[in-house]
């Protein structure tokens, strides 16, 4: 079996649901692209926003979200910056 590579599509900075929808088609759009199926579609949200809504979506193979307070407090040493892997083949 061939590995899937991994893609990452950082929408963190837009909070409202409006913007989550857009990051949904955005997903889903790079999911119908690939037709063959080797990419695995990660998405970070802001950790305000309506990330559950991601849960629905089977093309999204996991999300992560981020405090942007936390991140500009503690910079790199933010506990939500520990929890996305540092790899990607795409971003």
């Amino acid at each position: 079996m061939v590995k899937k590579k991994t893609l990452l599509l950082n929408y963190v900075y837009y909070n409202p649901v409006g913007h989550v929808v857009e990051a949904l088609k955005l997903t889903k759009g790079i999911h119908e692209g690939n037709k063959e199926k080797n990419i695995e579609i990660h998405l970070i949200l802001n950790k305000k926003t309506a990330y559950e809504l991601t849960e629905a979506c089977d093309w999204i193979k996991k999300t992560y979200t981020m405090d942007l307070e936390e991140v500009w407090k503690k910079g790199k040493k933010a506990s939500c910056l520990k929890r996305i892997p540092r790899r990607w083949d795409y971003v």
